[in-house]
């Protein structure tokens, strides 16, 4: 050993200070005195610390002289602490530790030594601190190999492109801060990264992500905010830019960018062009008005002042209209007419309106001049208290709604003389009334000379008025504002003990001067039982205004005599007592004498003990008995920190001193209300304590068999070992204690600190306890601790012995489960092989099982052929009794996409269709699904002769279906309708992209004819010549040649027929537009049946002001031109049918 290395660690023994803090900054003082030669020289090995504080602070030696090799060996200590202390480093000491590591080099020489936490860690870390990414893709094809592609996938985002891709775009969701690092590295580069956002649900699960795009994406987010769920709104800068380059479009759908663009911003983005915004949220339809009156009411609450909402709202309504809103009384709210001003409410009153209103609440809107002597009267004649209660209220309301403060002096003034006798639930509804309708501090004098007498009233009646603090705090409001004095008021509350003394705190400066001439009032020692609650007040006014505080120490007398309250035991509220001692002691130099009245007083455990023991230790030592039993009071949730802090301070003898007690504690029987207390206990002892003295004390409490103990005190101990093992330090130790409890009855409490402390223990040691759980015939928790901990041969090797040796149905079902859970995580060929092997050893009447494998919505797409054929085999050797596995095939043949379907075998196909095209007479889900499926496995093929061979097999079927069906009477309609199914799902592939190649579906018409005569099946002849057209150049030109051709040979009757095959084919995805264009060019020919489907094609609801209207009022006068009979009845019958009485 050297000499300075020596002298080194002599020093490093003895640095100054108490706290942790005083420590690390002498050892900082003493690391800069060392010269480079002398640093260098240093040998680390050599320091073995005796404590925690002295591992803390050779970490800190380390992490200050930028020690990397010895830092990556303290990763490999099993000390959570070091290795979080570690991780919180910058990019620098990853990007220094492993700028030139291979894969090779991080699987087999340093993941074998470190636990599997610190591996997750590490791989996040590298995954952002990586620069170069064929590095990248090197370790993670290592780290992928050896164990497997779960714990790859953190170091994705540090991929290439190539790498990152196909994971990206796989079924397999990618964690939220992957997801995040990726989009900042790809986004603006790969669309296709942005593309798969979309199987993301952002807002419940990436809200970071979420908050990125909005800040550098907002216009993809804006425009597919249906694929990404974000109806979160978007930001005012983003939104006032994207309005800027989306004007029009944002126009156009005010609705949809209600629901993401900021509110408040639209208006002021639009500008002028805001009106024409607005408009689009009216519906086109003046009887659909009624629908959406509520959504616009509630958006002109965004408008700025600027813009007159109630014009806008009104002038808009008659602008699309054609007449104003008054004309039309189902659409007049009173909340429409309680925003007019007074002069033009009474100017747009009609009686019309007064339907949807009561008498009551119709006169209240009048004038005052009107509405009070009726009120007055209403009241004055009738004695039935709630009909005089509830005139009471609408006096007050019309007075409120006219803003008429005159005409509120007379109420009172009438009030207060009439009915200053009158039951309590009136006074108190005219209250109340005054309070909703006014701001009390907007009133006169006169008001408040009325109210206060009414407050009077209440007082000498002796009853309650729950808001006369209100009033009163209104009326010191009022006098401010006029200034005019309040001190008699104030002096008032205190004589009455009112302790409510932040009062009038709509605004700060009179709510100081409120509490400043309180204190004045107050700190005479004539109101003794009122100092702790102006000090709390005091305390309530500096956490609202940091920048504006008020010492509490300018009132000693009040802090002297609140301190000598505490120490007599009188009751004083817990709130107030704990935040008047947590303030003292935070901002006073007697620290130890509040930690006294802190620890008797307080009920709740706060930051300050937590604040006092990491900066003045020295204070809390000598009262650490009494600290303790406070603490443990408080739980293990809120104490984290405190124990974390204490570890360190072995050289005060804090955690000596804890440790004993609680020791002390635990072994006393407690009663029933205690057995909380010893838990706490056991949890700061397992906090502080070292492992060995730990197991010494453990092994008193060890179970002697597999079964619970009977001595109920030593089984509440032993529980609350198991519970709290994964809080010691060394957790090699710690895993030895676990072991013990590896027994069948005891095994379930000890199971979750055994996956725990698994996962901080080094790899090759996880391998001994697997051996252990082994030999306790433990397999399946030995399994599920490999899954994470272990490589996965380790993992496959436990699994096929746990399968060889599987006997027990329960045991079978969660290899089967974890087989298939594997799978899904990293899809390959030897996970698929156990899944296949555990499914064989399944019973087939084992439900639970075969639910679980049959999710092919959850197969990976790599492996989605593989597993339909597969599953599809298992099924049909097990017995299908009355079609209880039907859902199941069904399932997997809906699973097939277009291009699966060109990809499995054609036998496999084949087979599918052979047994379940027109296999049963009842169109049922596994019907349909054949029929799709069929459909795939014909329009999908590339191959002209394949495709015509696999229509021909497909058409046979469907062809002795028919000879054998069609015209049997008992299969006669249900017949029919599975034919037309067919029909309809051979066409829907060209109805969704009508620019398809329609080569094939001419051929399948061609052969339908064959089998079926148009007559027979003529919504079907129908449905597929239309469909042939649709997208046609030529279709105007083709559907008259159709119209002439069928009207030939079938008359007029078969007018109804097309339209109805005409609308569903055509009408589906078109908007009015649409449909108005459709009409014009079937207008547009001198064909008499395409006249005939126009007018049926006219909407008989349209709305007589809008541009649709236009359009049909300009088809009407067409038609109404020509000179043709059955055009004439047509139209007469649909002009009849929008005027005739019955219709409305």
């Amino acid at each position: 050993m050297s000499t300075s290395t020596e002298e080194f660690i002599a020093q490093f023994r003895n640095l100054n200070g108490t706290t942790v803090g005083e420590q690390q900054s002498s050892l900082r003082r003493l690391l800069n005195s060392l010269s480079p030669e002398a640093i260098a020289a240093l040998d680390f090995s050599q320091l073995v610390p005796a404590t925690r504080l002295e591992e803390k602070l050779k970490t800190e030696a380390l992490i200050y002289l930028r020690k990397t090799p010895e830092l990556i060996e303290l990763l490999k200590t099993e000390d959570r602490a070091t290795a979080k202390r570690i991780f919180k480093l910058g990019p620098w000491f990853f990007e220094k530790a492993f700028e030139d590591v291979t894969g090779s080099q991080l699987v087999n020489d340093l993941f074998p030594h470190i636990s599997y936490n610190v591996k997750m860690k590490l791989l996040n870390k590298l995954a952002v601190c990586l620069r170069n990414v064929e590095q990248a893709d090197d370790v993670f094809k290592a780290v992928r190999d050896k164990y497997g592609l779960n714990l790859a996938l953190k170091l994705l985002p540090a991929c290439s492109f190539k790498t990152a891709l196909p994971h990206i775009v796989s079924a397999q969701k990618l964690p939220p801060q992957q997801l995040l690092s990726i989009v900042k590295k790809y986004g603006h580069q790969h669309p296709q990264v942005f593309e798969t956002l979309t199987k993301y649900n952002i807002p419940k699960d990436c809200n970071k992500v979420l908050a990125f795009l909005k800040r550098n994406y907002f216009e993809e987010i804006v425009l597919q905010h249906e694929h990404f769920q974000a109806y979160q709104k978007i930001g005012k800068r983003p939104t006032r830019k994207f309005i800027s380059k989306y004007k029009e479009d944002v126009i156009a759908d005010p609705r949809k960018y209600y629901e993401i663009l900021h509110n408040k911003q639209i208006p002021k983005s639009l500008q002028r062009d805001f009106p024409r915004f607005f408009a689009n949220l009216y519906p086109n339809k003046l009887n659909q008005f009624g629908e959406s009156q509520q959504l616009i009411v509630t958006k002109l609450n965004t408008l700025p002042t600027k813009i007159d909402g109630l014009n806008l709202y009104l002038s808009t309504f008659q602008k699309l209209y054609g007449s104003e809103i008054w004309d039309h009384p189902e659409y007049v709210t009173e909340n429409l007419l309680r925003n007019l001003t007074p002069a033009e409410r009474e100017l747009r009153l009609k009686v019309e309106y007064k339907k949807n209103l009561s008498e009551d609440e119709w006169m209240s809107l009048h004038k005052t001049a009107v509405s009070v002597p009726f009120f007055l009267k209403r009241i004055s004649l009738t004695s039935d208290i709630d009909a005089r209660l509830e005139l009471v209220k609408f006096l007050v309301n019309s007075c409120g709604i006219n803003a008429d403060l005159d005409g509120l002096e007379k109420v009172c003034n009438y009030v207060l003389s009439r009915h200053r006798n009158d039951h309590i639930r009136i006074r108190v509804a005219f209250m109340t009334s005054v309070l909703k309708n006014f701001k009390l501090e907007k009133l006169r004098e006169a008001h408040w000379t009325s109210l206060n007498d009414m407050i009077q009233i209440f007082e000498m009646n002796q009853e309650s008025f729950y808001d006369r603090e209100q009033f009163e705090e209104g009326y010191i409001h009022y006098r401010l504002l006029n200034n005019l004095p309040v001190f008699d008021l104030l002096k008032e509350r205190v004589l009455a003990k009112n302790r409510a003394f932040n009062i009038v705190q709509t605004s700060p400066q009179y709510e100081k001067f409120c509490l400043v001439t309180f204190g004045e009032i107050i700190n005479g020692g004539l109101h003794k039982l009122l100092y702790s609650h102006y000090l709390f007040a005091l305390i309530n006014w500096n956490n609202r205004h940091r920048d504006d505080e008020m010492s509490l120490f300018q009132y000693p007398e009040m802090i002297d005599d609140f301190q000598c309250e505490i120490a007599k035991g009188v009751y004083m509220s817990l709130s107030i007592s704990d935040s008047i001692i947590g303030y003292l002691l935070a901002k006073s130099d007697q620290k130890s004498e509040y930690l006294r009245l802190y620890l008797i007083t307080s009920s709740s455990y706060t930051s300050v003990l937590d604040n006092l023991v990491k900066t003045l230790p020295t204070v809390v030592a000598p009262q650490m008995e009494n600290a303790l039993h406070f603490i443990l009071q408080n739980g293990q949730k809120f104490t984290v920190k405190f124990w974390r802090h204490c570890q360190y301070l072995s050289h005060l003898n804090l955690p000596q001193t804890a440790i004993g007690l609680c020791l002390e504690m635990i072994k006393e029987k407690p009663e029933n209300y205690q057995n909380y207390l010893q838990e706490h206990a056991l949890f700061a002892v397992t906090s502080l304590m070292s492992t060995a003295e730990f197991a010494r004390f453990a092994d008193d409490f060890s179970p002697s068999d597999s079964h619970v103990d009977r001595d109920k005190k030593r089984f509440a101990v032993q529980k609350m070992i198991c519970k709290n093992l994964r809080n010691l330090r060394q957790v090699r130790e710690s895993a030895s204690i676990a072991l013990q409890y590896c027994k069948s009855d005891y095994f379930r409490f000890v199971r979750g600190s055994m996956f725990s402390v698994c996962g901080k223990i080094k790899e090759d040691y996880v391998s001994v306890i697997l051996k252990q759980l082994k030999s306790k015939m433990e397999y399946k928790r030995s399994l599920q601790i490999a899954a994470r901990a272990m490589p996965s041969d380790c993992h496959y090797t436990i699994l096929k012995e746990l399968m060889a040796n599987a006997k027990k149905m329960h045991t079978r079902r969660f290899l089967l489960k974890t087989a298939f859970r594997l799978f899904l995580k990293d899809a390959s060929d030897y996970h698929w092989e156990l899944v296949k092997e555990s499914l064989q050893k399944i019973d087939s009447r084992d439900k639970e099982s075969l639910d679980l494998f049959f999710q092919p919505n959850k197969i990976p797409t790599s492996y989605l052929i593989t597993y339909q054929i597969f599953a599809w085999d298992y099924l049909f050797r097990l017995p299908n009794k009355e079609g209880e596995l039907d859902h199941k095939r069904k399932s997997i043949i809906d699973s097939v996409t277009d291009e699966g379907s060109q990809l499995l075998p054609v036998d496999f196909c084949e087979n599918i269709i052979n047994g379940y095209l027109f296999k049963s007479d009842v169109l049922d889900g596994l019907h349909t699904s054949a029929q799709v499926f069929g459909a795939k496995y014909v329009v999908n093929c590339k191959n002209e002769r394949e495709q015509e061979r696999r229509l021909d097999f497909v058409m046979n079927i469907f062809k002795y279906y028919v000879c054998n069906r069609w015209k049997r009477r008992e299969f006669r309609q249900q017949a029919r309708t599975i034919c037309s199914s067919l029909v309809q799902t051979f066409c829907a592939p060209f109805l969704e992209n009508g620019n398809r190649d329609k080569s094939i579906l001419r051929q399948f018409y061609n052969k339908w004819l064959e089998i079926v005569p148009s007559r027979e099946a003529f919504n079907d002849y129908l449905f597929l010549r239309l469909t042939l057209m649709r997208a046609s150049n030529t279709f105007v030109q083709e559907f008259v040649e159709l119209c002439q051709e069928i009207i030939a040979t079938y008359g007029l009757v078969t007018v109804d027929f097309i339209y109805m095959v005409f609308k569903e084919v055509y009408l589906t995805t078109v908007g009015e537009n649409g449909r108005y264009d459709i009409i014009d060019k079937l207008i547009g020919t001198e064909c008499e049946a395409c006249a005939l489907i126009a007018i049926l094609l006219i909407d008989d609801n349209e709305p007589y002001d809008s541009d649709i209207a236009k359009r049909h009022n300009l088809v009407i006068e067409k038609l109404q031109g020509r000179d043709n009979m059955a055009v004439n009845i047509f139209l007469n019958r649909h002009i009849r049918g929008t005027t005739s009485l019955e219709y409305y």
